[in-house]
């Protein structure tokens, strides 16, 4: 075969290839297109989740559930909508992070290890101070404590009380948002009750 046949060749077959792959993506953005269209044939726009609750700035919550489900969805669910949150729990931040999809919302970790951001629930003054400091630098945030429980066995309940009542102060001060977990077995009527006192009263769904 002459040489110039062979560059011909050559040339014929790169562009037949080139063509191909054109095909080929433009078949694949065709696809992706289709994926956003509704069967009407209007744009469908991707939602995302919606919170059950709708929480009121400057406002606490107290969600009465058997295990903290609807509080991590509600949570989550307004972290997915842009508003920043601030996460206490007996959680370990990597697991509940990941299990909840909650990105990099900071989490302070209700434990006695001196690792990592872990604060000691004995410590009631510290953690009001990292909420006061957190939404005096993000106004319009949503703070959830999950482990209530735990910081009414490790301190007596009328501590716990007063620093659930300076939270409430803060996050009024602050036009942020305060949801609080509780499973309502574990709490005697009139402890339950003072807890509602000042808190808006939410209830989960008992799975």
């Amino acid at each position: 075969m002459e040489p110039y046949l062979v560059i011909v060749l050559t040339i014929f077959i790169l562009i037949v290839l080139l063509i191909i792959y054109q095909i080929y993506r433009w078949y694949q953005l065709y696809l992706r297109a289709q994926e956003y269209k509704s069967p009407g044939g209007g744009t469908k726009v991707l939602k995302k989740p919606v919170p059950r609750y709708q929480l009121v700035y400057g406002s606490s919550y107290l969600l009465l559930e058997d295990k903290s489900v609807e509080s991590f969805k509600l949570f989550s669910s307004y972290i997915s909508q842009g508003s920043k949150g601030l996460l206490i729990t007996r959680i370990f931040p990597a697991k509940v992070r990941k299990q909840y999809n909650l990105g990099n919302t900071p989490v302070l970790w209700l434990s006695r290890t001196q690792e990592g951001k872990a604060i000691n629930p004995t410590n009631l003054g510290v953690l009001v101070e990292e909420v006061r400091e957190y939404i005096k630098k993000n106004r319009k945030t949503i703070i959830l404590l999950d482990g209530l429980e735990y910081l009414i066995i490790e301190n007596d309940f009328e501590r716990v009380l007063k620093f659930i009542n300076s939270l409430e102060d803060e996050i009024a001060l602050h036009n942020s948002r305060l949801l609080v977990s509780v499973n309502p077995k574990v709490l005697d009527p009139e402890k339950k009750a003072l807890l509602e006192k000042t808190s808006k009263v939410l209830v989960g769904d008992e799975k």
